[in-house]
């Protein structure tokens, strides 16, 4: 099934969606699976990020970028995984004073890499149930006043 225009975005590479599908003939279902799992995933893990930042948590901020570069290379999202290694080598070092500043960044990023993926899927379905309920629940309990979406 071609379907595919091409969009005006370096959010993600087109090419390695294509390689995904083609890896997977006829299953665009699992393609779009994999889609809606990392959308799904994302406020969770922007607002887990948030969270270690205002907590000087080196740790958890290298586990949660790790975690969402992972998700965002299987994509070809190379802005955000970039952004997610620079935020695992601050954790790592532990030295986080550079972090916040990259938040916005991560933040803007995040909504361009997911708003292509949804507009790449086979059928366009609205947004996962409760993603974005859930991130602005964890953003409130975190005491966060930053936007996530």
């Amino acid at each position: 099934m071609q379907h595919r225009t091409p969009l005006p975005t370096k959010a993600v590479s087109l090419s390695r969606i294509e390689r995904l599908r083609g890896s997977l003939p006829g299953k665009d279902s699992l393609i779009d699976e994999l889609i809606d799992l990392f959308v799904a995933d994302l406020p969770g893990r922007l607002a887990a990020i948030t969270q270690a930042v205002q907590h000087a948590d080196a740790r958890a901020l290298l586990l949660h970028a790790h975690a969402l570069r992972g998700g965002a290379a299987n994509f070809g999202a190379c802005g955000l995984v970039d952004l997610c290694e620079k935020l695992e080598e601050i954790g790592e070092r532990g030295a986080l004073r550079e972090a916040p500043a990259m938040l916005d960044g991560l933040e803007r990023a995040s909504v361009e890499v997911r708003d292509v993926l949804l507009a790449l899927k086979s059928k366009r379905p609205a947004e996962p149930a409760g993603a974005i309920a859930t991130a602005r629940h964890a953003q409130k309990s975190s005491g966060s006043s930053r936007k996530l979406w």
